[in-house]
């Protein structure tokens, strides 16, 4: 970029600077959506002989507005630069969607509801949820944490009969193995 005068000079520098600033806000962008280029479908190419390229533009915004940047000879085209760049990092910023509002103890009580008799993986798995939080939900409303069925009023065979191990269910009862396997064997027989 081209300055002539101290004044220009000076503006140069701080366009400059504000570029670097859009540059690197816009570095922290989403690029684009993913392809296996591996595919198994049709379209092989001597190119990409796995599969189909992507749609579209396959350059960042960032890259985009830094080759525009680099192009840029004269302070009017980086004053223009710079205002598409803060309008598209402006049309980025506004079409964010709204996050997720819901509560913890909801969270935790659609995961009681929803995961009851499934395995804590499964459950994580389905709901797109750690196993942590699959366990805290039903360690909150005091479910079996392995299948989240309720542990109000059963007894350490019933969780046995449940296909829980001896392991398992002295840690839920807050017993030794050895009473949990003695109460299960005195109610055998």
């Amino acid at each position: 970029m081209r300055a002539r005068t101290h004044e220009e000079v000076k503006e140069a520098i701080e366009l400059h600077y504000k570029m670097l600033n859009l540059l690197a806000d816009m570095s922290t962008l989403p690029n684009g959506s993913i392809m296996n280029y591996n595919s198994s479908g049709g379209g092989k190419t001597s190119e990409h002989p796995g599969g189909k390229r992507p749609s579209g533009d396959l350059r960042s915004v960032y890259d985009i507005f830094k080759a525009r940047w680099d192009g840029c000879r004269a302070l009017p085209d980086a004053r223009e630069c710079i205002k598409a760049a803060e309008d598209e990092l402006d049309h980025w910023r506004r079409s964010k969607a709204k996050p997720n509002s819901e509560t913890q103890q909801q969270l935790y009580r659609r995961v009681v509801r929803v995961g009851e008799g499934w395995l804590d993986r499964e459950c994580a798995a389905s709901l797109r949820l750690t196993m942590a939080t699959v366990h805290a939900a039903r360690a909150a409303h005091d479910r079996d944490a392995a299948k989240g069925l309720p542990l109000k009023g059963a007894d350490a065979t019933e969780l046995l009969r449940r296909g829980n191990t001896f392991r398992y269910v002295s840690g839920v009862m807050n017993k030794s193995t050895a009473a949990v396997f003695k109460a299960a064997r005195k109610r055998a027989a």
